[in-house]
C-alpha cells in the first residue's frame, strides 16, 4: 500500500524530526500547529533538544507529553541532529521541520499530495512566508563563487538585478506559481520544512553531520539528484517561518560555522578553481566586515562585539 493517497483518504504515519536549540517559545506554536495537523493525519513526532538552557526538555515532557525527546548533552548541530531524529523512527515519510516553522494541515496535505503526483520525489518543500515575505525556495540556488563574492561585497542584490538571464530553475519557479501547480523540480530545497521519503533519505545516507549549521540541505539536495531522484517544491503551499530561532541565539558560533561549512561545501562540491579562490574571497569580505564592526564596538555598541569577535576567529581558524 502506498504511504500516500489523496486528501481525505487515510494517510499512513508520519515521523515529523525537529531540531531545537534555546526556542522554546518558537517550539510552543509549532507544536500547537501540529497538534492541529494530527486530527486528520497520524504524526509522530520527535524533537532532538541541542543541549538547550532554557528549560526546554523540562517542559516538553510537562506540555507535550506525546513528543518523543531526544536529549543531546551538547549541541551536535542540525545536521546530526536531524539524523539522530530520523534515525529513531520508522515511517516512510519524515517530515523535516524547524522549531520556527508553523504548519496547517491543509498544507501538509498538500506536501503529501505532491509527493504522490510525483513517484520519482525524493522531497518536496513549500513557500517559506517570513511576514509579509513570500520565498519560493526554489530562488535560492546553489551557492556559486561569483554569487557569494558579491554577498562579501554587499553588491549581492544589485547582480541578481543586472543579471541577463534566469536559471532553469528559475524559469521553472516563474511558470510553477499558478493555482493548478503541485510541484516543480528544484536545485535545492530550504531545509526549514520538508517532507521526505525514508528510503531516499538513507540511501544517499542522510545529512552529512560535517555541516554544524547551513548548507546541509544543499548538499544533501545535490546527493539526492546524483541518484537520479527529484527535488520539488510546491510555491502554491505556504508556511510560516521565523528565519533564526535557534542562530540568534549564539550569534558567534553561527557566524563561524557558516563560513566553516560553507568551506566544506565548497570542498565536497566545487571545482578546484572555485575552492581556491574562495578562502581569498572570505579574507576580503570578513575584512570589511571587521573594520565595521570594530568601529561599531568604537561608537559604543557592545552587541557588535560579538561579531567582531567571530569574524576575527573566522580569519584565525579558516583564512589563515
Amino acid at each position: 500500500m502506498s504511504p500516500v493517497t489523496a486528501r481525505g483518504a487515510h494517510v499512513a504515519p508520519i515521523d515529523v524530526v525537529i531540531v531545537s536549540f534555546n526556542c522554546k517559545e518558537h517550539l510552543a506554536k509549532c507544536l500547537d500547529g501540529l497538534r492541529e495537523c494530527g486530527r486528520s493525519l497520524q504524526l509522530r513526532t520527535v524533537v532532538v533538544d541541542n543541549a538547550s538552557s532554557d528549560g526546554t526538555v523540562e517542559w516538553l515532557r510537562s506540555a507535550h507529553p506525546e513528543v518523543r525527546v531526544i536529549e543531546n548533552s551538547e549541541n551536535v548541530g542540525f545536521a546530526a541532529g536531524c539524523n539522530m531524529g530520523i534515525l529513531s523512527g520508522d515511517a516512510q515519510l519524515v517530515l523535516l521541520l524547524n522549531p520556527d516553522c508553523v504548519i496547517d494541515a491543509e498544507s501538509l496535505h498538500g506536501l503529501v499530495e505532491c509527493l504522490t503526483e510525483h513517484p520519482r520525489a525524493a522531497c518536496v518543500a513549500p513557500s517559506l512566508r517570513s511576514g509579509a515575505s513570500i520565498t519560493p525556495p526554489v530562488y535560492r540556488s546553489v551557492v556559486t563563487l561569483r554569487e557569494f563574492l558579491a554577498k562579501m561585497l554587499f553588491l549581492d542584490r544589485v547582480v541578481s538585478r543586472i543579471r541577463p538571464h534566469k536559471s532553469p530553475a528559475e524559469e521553472s519557479a516563474l511558470e510553477a506559481i499558478s493555482p493548478s501547480s503541485m510541484g516543480r523540480k528544484a536545485d535545492y530545497v530550504v531545509g526549514a520544512c520538508v517532507l521526505c521519503r525514508r528510503a531516499h533519505l538513507q540511501s544517499v545516507g542522510m545529512f552529512d553531520p560535517g555541516f554544524f549549521l547551513y548548507f546541509e540541505d544543499q548538499d544533501l539536495s545535490l546527493r539526492l539528484r546524483e541518484r537520479r531522484f527529484d527535488v520539488m517544491f510546491c510555491p502554491t503551499i505556504v508556511v510560516e517561518h521565523t528565519q533564526g530561532a535557534s542562530a540568534d541565539q549564539d550569534v558567534e558560533r553561527t557566524i563561524f560555522e557558516s563560513y566553516r561549512s560553507l568551506c566544506y561545501f565548497f570542498d565536497r562540491h566545487k571545482g578546484r578553481g572555485s575552492r581556491m579562490a574562495l578562502r581569498p574571497v572570505i579574507a576580503v569580505g570578513v575584512s570589511i566586515r571587521l573594520t565595521v564592526f570594530a568601529l561599531a564596538v568604537a561608537l559604543g555598541k557592545p552587541r557588535a562585539r560579538r561579531r567582531l569577535g567571530a569574524y576575527w576567529r573566522v580569519i584565525r581558524e579558516i583564512v589563515l
